[in-house]
């Protein structure tokens, strides 16, 4: 009878803790910043934190790259390069955010309200090297941060967004990119949002 009742005990102990930390409210940062990204993991405030090291968020990221490239090129053939590369890029993120909105509508009734959207900055300053090219990416720029932000806004508790796209007409590509977002939410709710969302992204891809 004892060692049942121990068993109980410790059981119950075992359980109560499991549902503490399941529905303890954790903030996740993430920053993007000189083509660096960091992400930190706070608990209790700022009490306990724990941030990943450089080489597990760019093993997350799809590896490390070579900020300055190993190719030796003129610079008039290097920025069609980057400028069809990133034109390619702004292309596939909306080709993505159509997928997103798919999932979105799938996942919207599990996910709604489950996490909150602390803060959420984007400041982009750019140049295409092509005066037209430049002032179209920019609106094109301020579309796609906004539908985000509107998809991001229906699904939690959304502070105002820090948006900034800044042109700048030079002969000369380069495209510099700051971004910081805090998330509030519970494990439990990561855990289900996570199931859901993968499962309903799955079917929007394959369509």
């Amino acid at each position: 009878m004892l060692m049942a009742a121990v068993l109980r005990t410790v059981l119950l102990i075992i359980l109560l803790l499991v549902l503490f930390v399941l529905f303890v409210a954790i903030n996740l940062k993430f920053t993007y910043r000189d083509g660096k990204a960091d992400m930190e993991i706070s608990i209790f405030g700022s009490l306990i934190k724990f941030r990943p090291g450089a080489k597990a968020l760019a093993r997350l990221a799809g590896g490390e790259k070579d900020k300055h490239g190993k190719d030796e090129k003129d610079g008039e053939e290097k920025n069609d390069d980057e400028r069809k590369k990133t034109l390619n890029g702004i292309n596939d993120i909306f080709e993505f955010v159509g997928r997103v909105k798919r999932t979105y509508v799938k996942s919207r009734p599990f996910v709604r309200k489950r996490f909150v959207i602390k803060k959420l900055a984007v400041h982009i300053e750019y140049s295409m090297a092509d005066a037209a090219l430049t002032g179209i990416t920019a609106g094109a720029l301020w579309s796609l941060m906004y539908q985000i932000f509107g998809l991001l806004s229906t699904v939690a508790s959304a502070a105002k967004p820090d948006f900034e796209v800044t042109p700048v007409y030079e002969e000369r590509f380069f495209f510099n990119t700051e971004a910081e977002c805090i998330l509030k939410l519970r494990i439990a709710n990561i855990i289900g949002i996570l199931l859901c969302v993968m499962h309903n992204y799955r079917a929007a891809k394959q369509k």
